[in-house]
């Protein structure tokens, strides 16, 4: 039956055979594209890779969650080695105490060959809290041998090697957190020296919390709001230990 079209378009209908209907192609050979795109074409072999990567990446997690935590227990120590430092006691302490900073920085040390290029991004949760700890108590140390607040750089010229490279970088956002928990150990130790009489040491310590207070009141920064109530209360109970300063000197005067 003649159809009038010309004998090179018939077939390409629906359907047709080699055409590009829902139905065509039937003859075509797709084995090249379901070959899997791995070495060799191995599945097993491309999986197992991803396997070793990812057992390499979650060793080096866990490498440095130990290192953290070994870092903030030996953090935890030196705060509350420097809260003795009081008295004629004052200076052997504190040189204890720097050393044992300086123990730390040993585990930075150890830790950093963990956390180059994008690894230090990668893990940077993990080695957070160790971190964190580690400002506290340097600048805890640094406060109770100088009387004053210490910088980032300070924190920063901590963590050198001998050559003058820099072991792990402190960003500042490390720094502001670290330092947001320090307000704890100063409100302690204001508290302390009102026990121990040590009215000038109580004054200038609570004025401290309380600039520092100020200065996070105007910060915005989001993962700082957590912390702000604990600074608020170390606050407070600094200018308590004020109030029962006054008592005290009240009671000496009066005899009441």
């Amino acid at each position: 039956m003649e159809t009038g079209l010309p004998s090179n378009a018939r077939g390409r209908g629906r359907g047709g055979r080699g055409g590009r209907g829902g139905r065509g192609g039937k003859g075509r050979d797709f084995s090249n594209k379901l070959k899997p795109q791995g070495k060799g074409g191995d599945f097993d072999e491309l999986f197992a890779n991803y396997s070793t990567t990812l057992d390499e990446l979650h060793d080096r997690r866990e490498r440095v969650i130990k290192v953290s935590r070994d870092i903030t227990i030996a953090s935890k120590r030196v705060i509350f080695l420097v809260h003795r430092a009081y008295g004629a006691e004052t200076e052997k302490i504190l040189n204890e105490a720097r050393e044992k900073l300086k123990e730390i920085v040993n585990l930075f040390d150890i830790v950093s060959c963990e956390l180059i290029g994008q690894n230090y991004f990668r893990h940077l949760k993990s080695i957070s809290p160790g971190i964190e700890e580690f400002i506290e108590s340097a600048a805890f140390f640094y406060y109770v041998e100088k009387r004053e607040i210490c910088s980032l750089e300070y924190i920063q010229s901590l963590l050198r090697r001998e050559n003058g490279d820099i072991i792990l970088n402190i960003t500042p956002q490390d720094f502001v957190l670290g330092m947001a928990d320090l307000t704890g150990e100063m409100m302690r130790m204001c508290i302390n020296s009102v026990v121990r009489g040590e009215h000038d040491l109580s004054i200038r310590i609570a004025e401290d919390l309380r600039n520092i207070l100020n200065d996070y009141e105007v910060l915005n920064y989001p993962p700082t709001f957590k912390k702000m109530g604990a600074m608020r209360s170390s606050s407070q109970k600094a200018q308590h230990g004020e109030l029962l300063k006054i008592q005290i000197i009240h009671q000496q005067l009066t005899g009441v």
